[in-house]
């Protein structure tokens, strides 16, 4: 099943499901009634014979996969960097760990 047979709208709602939004938090992101986003969730299911959110999210996340990888690696990316300015692994640095031991024997 190709996307081109879901509407604009139904495309951004499928991509909002799959990322693992309510009908509701749908509804508010995109400024539309809950009643509105479970229709056009009807129509989804309908045109990809979908069962379930987990079926749509499926079948969006492999019809785009190249967007979600690269949006894993930029997480990852923002992860790590967020990590390395972190005040933990200056906390846990060999160097404080060295003066952290220095104290404790001048303590004892």
């Amino acid at each position: 099943m190709s996307q081109n047979n879901l509407s604009k709208r139904e495309s951004e709602i499928c991509k909002l499901i799959s990322l693992g939004k309510s009908e509701k938090e749908v509804a508010d992101i995109l400024f539309i009634s809950t009643a509105t986003v479970s229709t056009h969730n009807k129509n989804i299911r309908k045109k990809l014979g979908a069962r379930c959110a987990v079926d749509v999210a499926r079948w969006y996340i492999l019809n785009n996969l190249q967007k979600f990888v690269v949006a894993s690696l930029l997480l990852c990316v923002q992860s790590l960097s967020i990590a390395f300015d972190s005040d933990i692994l200056r906390r846990y640095s060999p160097r404080s760990v060295k003066v952290a031991a220095r104290v404790r024997s001048i303590k004892n």
